[in-house]
This record gives C-alpha cells, sequence and structure tokens, in this order.
C-alpha cells in the first residue's frame, strides 16, 4: 500500500511563476534544469535524471530548479536552483535544510546526536 501511494507521487512539482524569480519554479529529487526540455517528448529520460543527475544546472537552464539528492554543507543558491540535501540523517553533524519561495530564506537545523 505504502509503495502504490509513493508510486503515485509526481516526478516533479512544476509551481510556475513567482515573483522575485526570472524563471518558473520547479521542485525535484535531483536537478532537472538542463532536461527540462524533456519533460513533454521523453518524460522517462526527465523521470531518470529526477531520480539520479548529480550535476548542477548549467546557468542557462529555463526553470529554478530547488533540489536534493546531493549532498552539501549548507543550502546552495545559484542563479536558477537551490541545492538543498544538507545530509539530514546520513552522517553525524548533519543539517536539515529547507528553502523559502517566497521569502528565499534558508532554514537549516542540526541536531547532536548522544
Amino acid at each position: 500500500m505504502d509503495l502504490e501511494w509513493i508510486e503515485s507521487l509526481p516526478i516533479y512539482l512544476e509551481l510556475g511563476e513567482f515573483e522575485g524569480y526570472e524563471l518558473p519554479v520547479v521542485v525535484s529529487h535531483g536537478s532537472i534544469g538542463n532536461f527540462w526540455h524533456l519533460r513533454d517528448s521523453r518524460p522517462d529520460h526527465l523521470e531518470f535524471y529526477a531520480m539520479n543527475n548529480r550535476n548542477r544546472p548549467s546557468v542557462d537552464a529555463p526553470i529554478f530548479n530547488i533540489y536534493g539528492h546531493v549532498n552539501v554543507d549548507s543550502v546552495v543558491i545559484g542563479h536558477n536552483f537551490a541545492s538543498i540535501d544538507t545530509g539530514c540523517g546520513k552522517s553525524y553533524g548533519a543539517k536539515l535544510s529547507a528553502f523559502c519561495i517566497e521569502t528565499k530564506e534558508v532554514i537549516e537545523v542540526c541536531k547532536e546526536f548522544a
């Protein structure tokens, strides 16, 4: 039952235009900015990149992509991306991070384990 629910979820969330952004905002597991053109013609390929890509989008990618999948020490914000996977649960001292689209605020919480 849980697996069926997970499989029913979208590969990405296309949030559209937001004030303060030059590009439409899209949230995905892995970086998909460089592959956005595949969403209609090759959705299976876009799905592959959404689940596996570990590279930051190029500066000419056509979306502002918020993604994880690649551990970074702190949230990295670029012209057209926010890389927000700060390793929570993967290593001692790693953080749980979030990015507020409306305010562009980064929230990071670190819980040291005894």
